[in-house]
């Protein structure tokens, strides 16, 4: 058993923090297991919290839900079993775990802080494609962003007219102007309906550039909408991820204090 009150304080407290850590990280890799594997994820999703994602962001979160919740689980299983039994192998191996956040984090800031232009850059022209390649209207990315920041295309609706959606019309159905009902204000939710006159009233809007006096039409360019989200919110992000990074310090120095202070101090097991 671990001598000394720093080394009891610091196995108690690393047992308990790491239970939750612990099962927090096979929830989250429990949920992304779910969504990748479920085929009504979409509808469970919309009936409980009221929001449809595209297929291909559902996808991609799972993912990242998956590849988290592993880290984290073993993580906190690390912590937690080498916590209880005093293993310097597996507290050695959670020190491990804790370096590598830290190190992504300050990895990610410097990146960030370097690569801030191009990033953006990147950014816009990934939503200039989106809109460019534009073919099926109420289920795809832009239409999830446009209904979520309130917005329409990457700059201006009217790139919308050259979207290959809008190119492909039939010759006898094509309209003079076009923009997806995901710009229109009426749709507040992804893949609702919106009723006929608002949809005349919506493309009118978009057709006569009254950007100015439009009820339905959305004008605000999505880039600038989501970069000053993000803007907007960095300093929580920022500070999210300073208490995640003190945290993992927290962590490193109390498996180190349980580490000196074992008994069997020079057992390496």
């Amino acid at each position: 058993m671990a001598e000394g009150m720093c080394a009891t304080c610091s196995r108690y407290l690393l047992i308990a923090f790491n239970f939750l850590f612990w099962v927090s990280g096979g929830a989250l890799l429990g949920l992304g297991i779910w969504v990748r594997v479920d085929s009504q994820v979409e509808d469970t999703l919309k009936q409980f919290v009221h929001i449809t994602l595209p297929v291909d962001v559902l996808y991609a979160a799972a993912y990242v839900f998956i590849a988290v919740g592993t880290f984290i689980f073993v993580t906190g299983f690390c912590g937690c079993c080498g916590a209880i039994r005093e293993s310097a192998c597996m507290l050695a191996v959670y020190i491990g775990c804790l370096t590598v956040v830290i190190l992504g984090e300050l990895a990610a800031g410097v990146y960030l802080a370097v690569e801030r232009t191009n990033l953006e850059q990147m950014f816009n022209d990934n939503l200039s494609t989106q809109v460019r390649n534009y073919t099926d209207p109420g289920n795809s990315t832009m239409d999830f962003l446009q209904i979520q920041f309130d917005c329409c295309g990457s700059h201006n609706y009217s790139e919308f007219n050259s979207s290959v959606y809008a190119q492909n019309l039939p010759t006898n159905t094509r309209m003079d102007w076009f923009v997806p009902d995901s710009c229109c204000v009426a749709v507040k939710v992804h893949n609702a309906k919106i009723s006929d006159v608002d949809r005349r009233t919506c493309q009118n809007e978009a057709r006569d550039r009254m950007s100015s006096k439009t009820t339905q039409l959305r004008t605000a360019g999505c880039y600038d909408k989501i970069m000053k989200m993000l803007h907007t919110n960095s300093a929580i992000l920022i500070g999210v991820l300073v208490g995640v990074a003190l945290l993992a310090v927290l962590g490193i120095v109390l498996s180190i204090c349980l580490c000196r202070n074992r008994t069997e101090y020079w057992e390496w097991e």
